[in-house]
Parts: C-alpha cells; structure tokens; sequence
C-alpha cells in the first residue's frame, strides 16, 4: 500500500482495510519514495506489517516479508511491524 494514494492517505487506507472483517486480517506492506524516519510515527500507529522504500521494492523483498509474517489472525487496531527496510 502505498503510503500517498494522492488525495487519500495509505495509512487511513490501511487502517480501514485491517478494521474490516473479510476473513482473518491482511498482510499489508507500506511503500513509500519518501525515507522511513520521515514517516517513523505514523508508521508506528498504522496495522502494516512491514516497511519498504520504494528503491528497495521488488518481488522477493515482498516475499521475504510474506515469509517470515506468519498469521495474523489477531484483532485490529495494532502494528504488527516486523520488518523495516530501505536507505
């Protein structure tokens, strides 16, 4: 997901994604050109999973995540930030 989706906010997006009850909770991953200290609290506060610039964007990153995410069958309304990359 990325974090701007122009007019609308990828955070808010992702928060509403992880808030609905579709059948266990998704793996959401945050992209974003900007650096990860730049946006460090509101990732914090956000039900991704994990992390990635946008330079360090690529199939197998994503897969590694998805790897080593396990279930996430827990309610909503915390981060489960696991993995954090970029420059």
């Amino acid at each position: 997901m990325d974090v701007d989706l122009g007019q609308a906010s990828g955070l808010d997006a992702a928060r509403e994604i992880d808030g609905t009850d579709a059948g266990g909770r998704p793996h959401i991953i945050l992209i974003s050109a900007r650096h990860e200290q730049d946006l460090a609290k509101l990732v914090e506060t956000c039900p991704a999973i994990a992390f990635l610039s946008k330079l360090d964007l690529s199939g197998a990153a994503v897969n590694e995540i998805l790897a080593t995410a396990g279930p996430r069958s827990s309610g909503p309304g915390t981060s489960d930030l696991a993995t954090e990359a970029g420059p």
